[in-house]
């Protein structure tokens, strides 16, 4: 059987990939891919982000409101993965400013694994 694995999504409609970069008591920093290669910083409530989720490096994915990177509001926080290639020692690779943002989770953005299967399982 030949499969083709669609790749994943960092941006999908109002949502981004991003990575937990600071804990600060009621406030955290999230970096965000705003945009295809554009990276923002945001600053949420600690409360927004998932209890599993609030660990420095963790991957996220954010809904944002605004009209773009600059002015995104970050409106809700989900617990995410990294893609492939992203770094294993999440905290190691915040510390060094190597950033690697969540990818968006299918049931969100609602696509297939594959486009496209051919031959038998």
């Amino acid at each position: 059987m030949i499969t083709s694995l669609r790749p994943d999504k960092h941006v999908s409609g109002p949502w981004r990939g991003g990575q937990v970069w600071t804990l600060d008591g009621a406030t955290s920093t999230i970096k965000l891919l705003a945009e295809a290669h554009i990276v923002r910083m945001k600053t949420v409530t600690t409360s927004l982000i998932p209890v599993d989720a609030q660990s420095i490096g963790c991957p996220v994915a954010c809904r944002v409101d605004g009209d773009g990177a600059d002015t995104y509001t970050i409106a809700e926080v989900v617990g995410s993965a990294f893609g492939a290639d992203a770094p294993r020692d999440n905290a190691r690779s915040v510390a060094a400013g190597t950033f690697s943002p969540g990818i968006i989770p299918r049931h969100i953005h609602g696509e297939p694994r594959l486009w496209w299967s051919e031959g038998e399982a």
